[in-house]
């Protein structure tokens, strides 16, 4: 929890000021980023999309790999237009 507050700043400029299309994969069920810190990361970049994953939690690549897969070529096909 330190290190999320000594690199709030330098985690919070990269995430916003990228110049590429982000989409965002969140494990609701997450101990440790809570919904609560996807709300920050929306606040970030307003339009990037997102997928909830509500029955997932840190881990969802490990928990669930087929639907992390099919999410992450939806996102890639909403990007290629």
């Amino acid at each position: 929890m330190d290190e999320r507050e000594r690199l709030t700043d330098r985690w919070h400029g990269a995430f916003r000021d990228w110049p590429k299309p982000l989409s965002l994969a969140w494990g609701m069920r997450d101990p440790v980023a809570t919904g609560h810190v996807l709300d920050g990361l929306v606040d970030l970049r307003p339009n990037a999309p997102v997928t909830r994953l509500d029955d997932l939690g840190h881990c969802p690549q490990i928990e669930a790999p087929e639907r992390i897969a099919h999410t992450i070529r939806s996102s890639l096909d909403r990007t290629r237009g």
